[in-house]
């Protein structure tokens, strides 16, 4: 409710200068990092305070996806020190300080940061006007590009062989396929594996980078499909631990999408004495988890082959599943 009032605060605030500038609000982040990914934006205003993603990892995926935007920081007069460390970290353009009470103090940054962005845009044209481009290919450029169809040429073949493998031990327990559901799993974990081997083709990235890509791959609310990921500490992650940690999340979030099509993802990563946990629940709309696209069988074969595919990655986990939830704590 507070929010909903803030926004309609600064949509008055605006009113004035609305034919001459487009703006969009968002009362969630990760929408206006989605929109920004789409349609992008020459200027950002973000609260620094924010309970589920701060500003500042706000900032982070903005630099990733839309470098060009230029980024506004919007806080409370008592959190400044937090703030110039930021500031100092996420090249934001100004700081909006609140409360404040006249649209003037709104709207003045805006201008210029709009005023710089076309500056920036200018720049950047007449750089590209100056560029003379090489004709064909330097040899250190065609060896780099070879490099890395060999690279992607080895990791498809590594993901076919994997979901031959699956292919040709299709029994599960006493599960009992078809031929036709054998087929259905093959070309299931062929996709999980092919998808699989180009998110680790990525190789070393940071945090940011994994949030934007998952979120990329499974948060579509106007498909009710919705993906959340939450970091209860400040502490960086080893890259051997993230990386392990955003491939089981990878895993859980393709099976959601393919076998359910619907789905609320939540996951929660945390330290644990010496070691992370991370935290997941799966929930399944009431009607998906009774009649599955692909059967009750497939998706159990599925969600078995999947869960060792999860317990290599990690030292262990407790799994609960009810007929539409599946809650797990993995740990790392």
């Amino acid at each position: 409710m507070i929010v909903k009032k803030m926004i309609e605060n600064y949509i008055r605030m605006l009113e004035a200068c609305k034919e001459e500038m487009n703006f969009k609000y968002f009362k969630y982040p990760e929408k206006a990092v989605e929109y920004i990914r789409k349609e992008g934006a020459a200027v950002v205003v973000c609260e620094l305070d924010m309970p589920v993603m701060s500003g500042k990892e706000v900032f982070e995926m903005i630099d990733m996806i839309s470098p060009e935007t230029v980024k506004i920081a919007m806080t409370q007069v008592k959190d400044i020190k937090e703030t110039l460390e930021i500031v100092n970290h996420s090249r934001i353009f100004k700081v909006i300080l609140k409360p404040f009470f006249f649209p003037e103090d709104l709207l003045e940054p805006i201008k210029s940061a709009i005023n710089y962005y076309k500056l920036l845009e200018k720049r950047k044209s007449k750089s590209l006007q100056t560029l003379t481009e090489v004709n064909a290919p330097s040899r250190a450029n065609k060896r780099l590009v070879g490099e890395g169809e060999k690279k992607k040429q080895i990791y498809y073949d590594i993901s076919k062989t994997m979901s031959g493998m699956i292919n040709g031990n299709l029994q599960c327990g006493n599960i009992e396929l078809s031929r036709g559901e054998k087929e259905v799993i093959a070309k299931l974990m062929d996709g999980l594996f092919q998808e699989f081997m180009r998110y680790y083709m990525f190789g070393a990235q940071n945090y940011i980078f994994h949030i934007n890509y998952l979120m990329n791959l499974f948060h579509a609310p106007d498909e009710h499909q919705v993906f959340r990921l939450k970091r209860e500490h400040n502490q960086e992650l080893p890259d051997e631990v993230l990386k392990k940690i955003a491939y089981t999340i990878f895993i859980v979030g393709y099976v959601a999408k393919e076998i359910y099509g619907q789905y609320q993802l939540k996951t929660v990563i945390d330290k644990k004495n010496e070691g992370y946990v991370l935290g997941l629940l799966l929930k399944i709309p009431e009607q998906k988890s009774a009649q599955t696209i692909f059967g009750k069988r497939v998706t159990e074969v599925v969600r078995q082959v999947t869960q060792k595919m999860i317990d290599i990655l990690a030292k262990s986990s407790l799994q609960e599943v009810s007929e539409n939830l599946i809650a797990e704590k993995i740990y790392y």
